[in-house]
C-alpha cells in the first residue's frame, strides 16, 4: 500500500471511548472520518443484554445511511466497542458495507480485551465477506 494513500476511518462508538480513539486515528493518518451510528438509540440496558446478545451472534444492526464511496480509499480503519467479547453489532452492519476484496485495519476497545477465540471468529466473519484483515488491535478503555 502506498504511504500517501487515502485513507477513511469508519467506527461505531456508544460511550465515546472508541469515538475518542477513532478521532486520534484520523488526525494521525490523515483520514476521513464517518461515525456510524444506529437507527434506534439503544439504553445503557439494552446495549448490554440485547445488544450483547446481538454481538455474541456477530449479528449487524440497523445504522443510520451513510454515502462512502469506498473505491476513493486505499486504507480502511474500522473501530468499534467490545461486548461480551465481540463487536457491538454496528460493526458487523459497517462490515456489510466493504465491498468484496477491499483490506482493512481493525481496532477494538473494551475493558478486558478479546481472545484469540474472537479474534479468530471475528477474521473468519470477514473472510466469509472476502475482506482481508491487515491489522487487528485490541485496545483497553
Amino acid at each position: 500500500m502506498k504511504t500517501n494513500a487515502k485513507t477513511l476511518v469508519m467506527y461505531y462508538s456508544f460511550t465515546g471511548h472508541t469515538k475518542e480513539m477513532a478521532e486520534k486515528q484520523a488526525k494521525k493518518n490523515n483520514a476521513d472520518s464517518v461515525e456510524i451510528k444506529e437507527s434506534k438509540k439503544r439504553s445503557k440496558w439494552n446495549a448490554y443484554l440485547k445488544g450483547c446478545v446481538q454481538a455474541r451472534k456477530q449479528s449487524s444492526t440497523k445504522i443510520d445511511e451513510v454515502n462512502i464511496d469506498f473505491t476513493k480509499y486505499e486504507r480502511i480503519l474500522i473501530g468499534a466497542p467490545i461486548w461480551a467479547g465481540y463487536p457491538a453489532p454496528a460493526f458487523n452492519s459497517m462490515i456489510d458495507m466493504i465491498p468484496s476484496g477491499k483490506e482493512v485495519e481493525l481496532f477494538f476497545l473494551s475493558g478486558s480485551g478479546s481472545t484469540a477465540k474472537t479474534r479468530n471468529k471475528i477474521k473468519k466473519y470477514l473472510s466469509d465477506h472476502h475482506i482481508k484483515v491487515s491489522k487487528y488491535m485490541d485496545l483497553k478503555s
